[in-house]
């Protein structure tokens, strides 16, 4: 990442208390070590509620994903940290995402989720492995340094208290692609992958909906 791209993110970073925070948080049901404590966040998604959350894995599994849902327990696998990194906009002026997002969600938040296993910054970030696609993997990248590291919120589309989770290298918000549960690959293993945003019905599928889980078990 070259030194214009760190002053830049340092920069909308500075910005964070001026812009409403993706708040939805179910604390009782976290999955933290002791070291990370309360600070440390994951996620789940309403397909498979609390009893699985997203997780680093040490053996890819398909498309080279790194990530997992796994039972919260209190292993450094599951400690992240969500850092508010600016809004829509201001990545737009900054060159990392589409005049398309610009124009429909300029104020939208947008967040990296930094691994920090026992609560130590690793300065890496859950990134989709690739531009967004689908069945793109999911593993971490250096924080800050491309669109794919960047993660949007969508609230308006905001089901039983879950949010999608879009990709920032998605070219169009109006077919994102998101933050997805997929199962297949092997036996009893549900893999984090990017993929279209589905509905059928008028209802989205609820392996790409998201809420935040936080502290420790």
């Amino acid at each position: 990442m070259g030194r214009g791209k760190t002053e830049i993110f340092a920069s909308l970073a500075a910005l964070a208390l001026s812009v409403g925070a993706f708040v939805t948080i179910q604390p009782a049901a976290g999955a933290a070590t002791p070291e990370c404590g309360a600070a440390c966040r994951t996620l789940a998604s309403e397909q498979w509620g609390f009893s699985d959350v997203v997780s680093r894995i040490n053996i890819p599994h398909i498309n080279d994903t790194y990530m997992s849902l796994d039972p919260p327990s209190e292993t450094p696998n599951e400690d992240f940290y969500q850092d508010y990194a600016g809004t829509v906009l201001q990545f737009y002026q900054a060159g990392y995402m589409s005049a398309q997002w610009a124009q429909l969600y300029p104020n939208y938040p947008v967040y990296e989720f930094q691994y920090a296993p026992d609560g130590d910054s690793s300065g890496s970030c859950i990134a989709s492995a690739a531009t967004a696609g689908e069945g793109t993997g999911i593993d971490l990248a250096t924080c800050g340094s491309t669109s794919q590291e960047l993660w949007i919120p969508l609230p308006n589309d905001q089901q039983n208290g879950y949010d999608p989770m879009a990709n920032g290298s998605s070219a169009s918000p109006s077919a994102p692609y998101v933050m997805t549960g997929a199962t297949g690959s092997a036996p009893g293993v549900i893999n984090v992958v990017t993929d279209q945003l589905t509905e059928s019905g008028g209802v989205f599928n609820p392996a790409q909906m998201w809420v935040l889980v936080g502290g420790v078990l």
